[in-house]
């Protein structure tokens, strides 16, 4: 597919779900070009991972093997972390959004107090 064209992700996330269609929820989550297997036990996980491998296949998609992380108890998935025992926070991403915060509070308070000085200059001045 293209890029640059508007509709790209949404045209890609519908395609996906095509292709898994009928274990789409069940076994196999989608995300646009993210593709996530859960599976309660080894045997199972390789069956799920053949007919994931063979859809893709059938729809003429290919993988590339660096992007792919088969086989792992924890995974970085949408800001979260998938693990045995549940989901978890991605504790990066908890520490981006408070710097960011502490970032964006610093620079409006130094906004307001430059406001402030120059507005009250400026009521000085008209007097």
């Amino acid at each position: 597919m293209p890029f640059g064209l508007a509709n790209a992700p949404a045209t890609f996330e519908r395609f996906m779900e095509r292709a898994m269609r009928g274990i789409l929820g069940k076994f196999v989550h989608v995300y646009l070009d993210d593709i996530l297997i859960v599976s309660e036990t080894w045997e199972l996980h390789v069956d799920h991972l053949r007919a994931v491998f063979e859809r893709i296949r059938m729809a003429g998609l290919k993988l590339k093997p660096s992007k792919c992380q088969l086989v792992a108890q924890n995974i970085k998935f949408l800001g979260h972390i998938l693990a045995p025992d549940g989901l978890k926070k991605d504790e990066e991403k908890v520490r981006a959004m408070r710097e960011f915060q502490c970032q964006r509070i610093r620079s409006s308070s130094v906004a307001s107090s430059d406001s402030s000085a120059i507005i009250g200059n400026s009521s000085e001045a008209s007097h």
